[in-house]
This record gives structure tokens, sequence and C-alpha cells, in this order.
């Protein structure tokens, strides 16, 4: 059900997603203002701390926003019982489809005409201080919410060789997975463990110190120039 709905979403360029991006980067706000005329049903993916579901809904919109952080559960269930054109659902972006069912919720689906969605983690995760700001020398976390689950220190301590190489290559688009994971093998045996952001960034660089580029879509990323700069 919820594919029918992302496949009524218009299909957007590559030349042109560039743009979108921005707008949302920019002024998501105005940029949804001037693509959303009349009321809409629309899903908000990336409910965060609500200031997009509540602008929909200032403009007559229809929300239905999914969250998976607990924090800001209250949140959602503040705002439905302000106001009837809102759905809040707690669950996984994968738990949708059944969540949709579950509530009686077919003819929302039936009825989207957008999807707002932000990719990558949001400000509000790079506060919570588990690793997801690179630029920051955190535990090796990586969890999203407040579930509870092996943390990203975990699995690199435990997770087998293919394994890990196929986390890196797969979800991580690493081009030189294998050189990586043999690193964080080696490791292991000497007892060092990769706890936080900075002993992993070090392992990566230290495991491409040898190879000038690697293809990426937009051409060669030069790893030399990378190196120099975080004077490893």
């Amino acid at each position: 059900m919820f594919k029918i709905c992302m496949f009524r979403v218009p299909r957007v360029r590559k030349r042109d997603f560039v743009k979108l991006i921005s707008s949302l980067s920019h002024d998501k706000h105005e940029f949804l203002n001037e693509t959303l005329q009349g009321q809409k049903t629309v899903f908000d993916l990336s409910f965060g701390n609500g200031n997009v579901s509540r602008f929909l809904l200032e403009h007559d919109h229809k929300v239905l926003a999914l969250v998976n952080n607990k924090s800001f559960i209250k949140q959602i269930k503040d705002l439905q019982s302000e106001n009837s054109n809102f759905v809040g659902l707690h669950g996984k972006l994968s738990d949708l489809p059944s969540l949709l069912l579950k509530n009686n919720l077919s003819e929302w689906a039936e009825s989207c005409s957008a999807v707002v969605v932000q990719f990558g983690p949001s400000s509000q995760h790079l506060k919570l201080g588990r690793g997801l700001d690179t630029n920051l020398n955190e535990p090796l976390d990586l969890l999203m919410g407040n579930e509870e689950g092996p943390t990203a220190a975990n699995v690199l301590e435990f997770v087998g060789m293919n394994e890990l190489v196929s986390i890196l290559s797969k979800y991580g688009a690493v081009h030189s997975a294998r050189e990586i994971a043999i690193s964080i093998i080696e490791q292991r045996y000497l007892n060092n463990f990769i706890k936080t952001t900075t002993e992993l960034k070090e392992i990566i660089t230290q495991s491409c110190i040898n190879k000038d580029f690697y293809m990426t879509e937009q051409g060669p990323y030069l790893l030399q120039n990378n190196i120099e700069k975080e004077g490893i």
C-alpha cells in the first residue's frame, strides 16, 4: 500500500534532484508552501522536533508523521490531540506498511500526495553524543533513537570478516571495504578494540593511505588531500 503512495509522488530527474535537496536545505518551509497547492495529505517521515508537521498543518494540510525516537512521542501525542488533521505513529520506516494497516489508515496512504524525508542524521541526532558527528571524538554507538541493541563498537568487535566487508560495502558504500575490515580484525588480535569515532577514522585513513584515489559517481576522490587535512 505504501508503495502505491510512493509511486504517486512525481519522479524527479537526477539534475533536478540537486535543486530539490538544495531547496529543502535552505528554506524547506517555503519550498513546501510553493509546491503543495490546495489541501494535500503529506507523510512526514522525519518528524524530529515537529516543525515541518506544524507548518503543514498551519497551511491546512493533513499530516501523517512517523517517529522512531521515543523522546519525541509526547510531541506526537500532543499534536494529535490538538489537530484532527494529524496522525502520529511510532516505529521505523520499515514498519510503516504494517502500521498503516494496523491503524486502519489505508485511505491516508491512497490519498498521499507528498512524502517529506530528511536524509541522514538530523541536528537532534548529532547532539545525542553517539558518534554520528564525525567531527567529534565520541563513543562509537550510532544508534539513531533510544532503542536498545548492539552498538557500532560491538559490531566491530564481534562480527566476522566477510560480514564486516558486506556491511561496509553494502550499507556504507565503502570502496576499500576489505582493506578496512582487515585492519579492524588485525586490531582485534592486538586487543585494540575500536570504541570511538576518532579511532575508526584513524583505521580507515591508514587502510587507504597507499591509495591515491577511488572512483565515485562524481569522479575520482583524492584520498591524499583528505589525509593531509586530517594530519595523519
